[in-house]
């Protein structure tokens, strides 16, 4: 078994600019995506807002959410899927002759 320390790591950079243009783009479709998610939880009443942070960013179950809320576990289940069901509606990209 080699010692982990011992080894030699090299790196090799290699100028691609189509892979660097292509990078570029993905960051800013990423950002523009963020920026999208942000602006759909903004529009939530702060209720669902707390629904779907709750759910979603921490990750809790619902049984959990009932005890920090008090709200019971069905109330909390409708309100994260409308919440879900705004956020899609704002998020999803408008498709020429759709409204």
């Amino acid at each position: 078994m080699a010692n982990r320390g011992n080894r030699r790591w090299t790196q090799r950079f290699i100028r691609d600019e189509r892979a660097i243009d292509h990078a570029a783009e993905s960051a800013a479709t990423e950002e523009s995506k963020g920026d999208a998610l942000y602006a759909a939880l903004a529009a939530l009443d702060e209720r669902s807002r707390e629904a779907m942070l709750l759910k979603h960013g921490e990750g809790m179950g619902y049984k959990d959410m009932a005890r920090l809320t008090g709200e019971s576990e069905s109330a909390l289940k409708m309100r994260v899927k409308r919440a879900r069901d705004v956020m899609r509606r704002l998020i999803a990209p408008t498709r020429v002759g759709e409204r």
